[in-house]
Parts: structure tokens; sequence; C-alpha cells
């Protein structure tokens, strides 16, 4: 919408409802000046999608999208991608009932230091890689309630979250899932992980599930279960502290 916006610093719509208005994606793309945006008029009830809404904002310090109708949402895709400099984000209302894809969403937000997405209905959601990629300061990640059983593919979900110390992934349903390729790698803070919940009868793919997650001391996949597990290249490179795997994968020919 905002071609050629790389000199605006700041976005005031107040009054802009946009009714009826189906599609916002690209909104705001690569408005790399812009530090605040104020769009609380903004009607997005009749939205499905909002996929790369923000991305590339380089310079927008905080958001608040509270106030957004996004339950006729489908697309979410990269929408808060390359925001580097966002320190706060308020999504507490925000209805992702309808949500297919989320993939990328919050690619690249190197400055977030907490997400809050346990109030996400993510039932219907099938697309769902790189989502946390890159956030680099990400601390405090609570993803209790999310919900995984139509998702097939978390490649390089949490790429990169080098600040991460813990993630509770106990309520993942990972029974359909048969990607996991570089699912924590980088994640060199991680010290412990439990995965007793994951369902891995269908993963082919883990390539450098576990690359360089130099904090971790002790591993227990004791549970992996991989009948169709193809590719496993680097699983476990740069485990530069690793003293205690326990890895009693199962491997069935058919």
């Amino acid at each position: 919408m905002f071609s050629g916006c790389e000199n605006i610093t700041e976005v005031d719509l107040s009054g802009f409802v946009g009714t009826n208005v189906e599609r916002f994606d690209f909104m705001f793309e690569n408005c790399i000046s812009i530090t605040s945006i104020i769009i609380s008029d903004l009607d997005t009830s009749s939205a499905v999608n909002m996929s790369v809404f923000f991305v590339g904002c380089e310079s927008l310090l905080s958001l608040n999208l509270s106030f957004l109708d996004t339950s006729k949402v489908k697309n979410i895709s990269s929408m808060f991608k390359n925001c580097s400099s966002l320190k706060e984000i308020d999504l507490s209302k925000l209805n992702t009932s309808s949500v297919l894809d989320m993939s990328s969403l919050f690619f690249g937000c190197k400055s977030l230091i907490s997400l809050d997405l346990e109030h996400f209905d993510t039932r219907n959601v099938i697309i769902n890689n790189k989502t946390f990629e890159d956030c680099r300061q990400l601390r405090q990640l609570k993803l209790k309630n999310f919900i995984t059983s139509k998702i097939t593919n978390i490649r390089r979900l949490f790429y990169g979250c080098e600040k991460l110390t813990s993630i509770n992934l106990s309520g993942f349903d990972t029974s359909e899932v048969s990607q996991m390729i570089n699912l924590f790698a980088g994640c060199k803070e991680l010290k412990s992980l439990d995965l007793s919940s994951f369902n891995t009868l269908k993963l082919r793919n883990m390539d450098s599930m576990f690359g360089n997650l130099s904090s971790i001391t002790t591993l227990n996949l004791s549970n992996f279960k991989t009948p169709d597990l193809r590719y496993m290249r680097g699983a476990f490179s740069g485990c530069t502290n690793l003293v205690n795997l326990i890895y009693q994968i199962l491997i069935l020919q058919k």
C-alpha cells in the first residue's frame, strides 16, 4: 500500500476504517524508517490475509494490535518478518482461530525479549516453519497451549534463538510432522529439552535438528520411534557439552 515509504517515520491512520477490505498483505512492506504506527480505527473484520503486513519495518519499536478483529484471517505468514528493532508487541486479543499459515511470523525479530502466545488458537494451522527463526534476544517464549496436530513441517522453528534457555513443548502434537530440519539449531544457551511428548512415527528428516546446542549436557530421546526416518545429517553437530545422549532410535525397514 505504501510503496516508496522508505523515508516515512510515523504513520497515523486514525479515521481510516477500511470496512470490507479482505487483503491487508504487504501493507507496510519495507517501510524501513517507521518507528510508530497508529491503526486503531482499522476495521479488519472482513480480512482474510495479513501476511507480510509489517515486513521489513526494521525501525519499528512497538506495536499494539490488541484491537484488531482477525477472526477471519487465514494467513499471517511473515507478518512481522525482519522487524528487527521491535521490542514490545501486544497480541493479547489476537484471534487466530481461522489461521492456516503462520510461517516466518516473527522471523528476524532480533530485539524481541519475550512472547506470550498461550492464548493463540492454532488448531487449524497447517504451515508453521521458521516461525521464531533468528529471534536472537528472545528469552521467554510461552507456547503451553500451542496446538500442532495438523502441522507436517516444523523446520527451523526455533533456529537461531540464541538466548532461549528452555522451551515448554509438552503440548506439541507432532504425529503428522515429517520435517524437523534445524528445529533447535543455534539455540546455544538452551540448557534442557523435554521431548517426551514428541510423536516421531512420520519423521523423515531431522538434519541438524540439534545443531550447535552447545549448552546441552543431557538429551533424552528414548521415546523416539522413527520407522520413516531417512535423513539425520549433522543431527548433533556442535553439541560440544553433550555428555549423556539417550537415543534408542527405532528404524524399521519396509
